[in-house]
């Protein structure tokens, strides 16, 4: 898709928009640039399917808590009939988002530095969303039902493309079987707090946007998210920085920054062993994706399809796990 639908644009931006910029990097949520005819920009996104609308007041209820505590937050635009969220003539949900003036956090990515300022933000995140009681409407955390992932997968091997996938996926469901988060603990997170989903400013991120895997759940899925995130970064970077210290500069700035009283040393097991569980469970929704095409965008520039996309972000995975272990 390289533009909104006019029904979407006309909703949103009744007096006109003067451009619009598809913005790259989102495998889920199709985002675009808007600058509107009085030169206002702004934030329109279509929205994956797996998101509905009830996302808007829980939204609306952490955005105004986190505000409260000092945090820039993007606020949801309505349409010129009130509505925040939007369905077009397929049934495609979108949405349209204040606009924080902010750098590109692709820079930012594969710096050590500005990976260990997001574990230090993640923390503070985790600290503010904490003295905040409410009951998100969204009740599934992306990675708690691991062994539901694993059935499936399983069940799909028989499908896969290639000798080299199908043991690739029964290796990942035999790891990914013995490698579950199993904290019962309990508050709100962000859901999938990678640098793509930071704004920066000097290099450095100070805020998190793309809020549709709030969650009420253990906290240490968002750090597990964090690491396989920064890992698979340093590791498949021209450069190939990866290092496990970083990757433990990253937990330490967490841990100082979210206050915990479990000692140091004993979370750091606690959260490489999150990390390793991320990676494993996004390996297995990587891998049934290639059957069941559904779920990940594809970036058509570097791949003949998105089952091929789907398969290298797989094997990808599989090598942050390795890496973690």
């Amino acid at each position: 898709m390289t533009a909104a639908p006019p029904q979407v644009t006309e909703a949103y931006y009744p007096a006109g928009i003067a451009s619009q910029e598809l913005l790259l990097g989102g495998h889920i949520n199709t985002t675009f640039l808007i600058t509107d005819s009085e030169g206002q920009k702004s934030i329109l996104q279509r929205l994956n399917h797996s998101t509905d609308n009830s996302m808007a007041v829980d939204y609306q209820v952490v955005s105004s808590h986190l505000e409260e505590k000092g945090w820039e937050m993007a606020q949801l635009r309505e349409t010129v009939d009130g509505k925040t969220y939007l369905s077009d003539n397929r049934e495609k949900l979108w949405r349209s988002l204040s606009y924080i003036e902010s750098e590109s956090s692709s820079v930012a990515e594969g710096s050590i530095e500005a990976n260990v300022a997001l574990g230090g933000l993640l923390g503070k995140l985790h600290r503010d969303l904490s003295q905040l009681d409410y009951q998100p409407r969204t009740t599934v955390s992306p990675y708690r039902d691991v062994r539901q992932f694993t059935s499936q997968l399983v069940d799909l091997v028989p499908e896969m493309p290639r000798r080299e996938t199908r043991i690739l996926a029964s290796a990942v469901a035999v790891e990914a079987d013995k490698n579950t988060i199993n904290d019962t603990s309990q508050q709100l997170i962000h859901g999938d707090p990678r640098m793509a989903n930071a704004l920066c400013r000097q290099g450095k991120p100070f805020t998190f946007i793309d809020w549709d895997g709030l969650v009420a759940a253990s906290p240490l899925f968002d750090v597990g998210d964090l690491i396989q995130s920064v890992a698979a970064r340093l590791k498949f970077e021209p450069a190939g920085n990866f290092s496990r210290s970083d990757i433990q500069d990253v937990i330490t700035a967490y841990h100082d920054s979210a206050e915990l009283d479990i000692p140091q040393k004993v979370f750091m097991r606690k959260a490489m062993a999150a990390g390793r569980s991320v990676a494993l469970c996004l390996s297995m929704r990587c891998l049934i994706d290639s059957v069941e095409d559904y779920y990940f965008g594809w970036e058509a520039s570097g791949f003949d399809s998105r089952q091929e996309f789907n398969l290298h972000r797989a094997n990808r995975q599989w090598e942050v796990y390795r890496s973690l272990s």
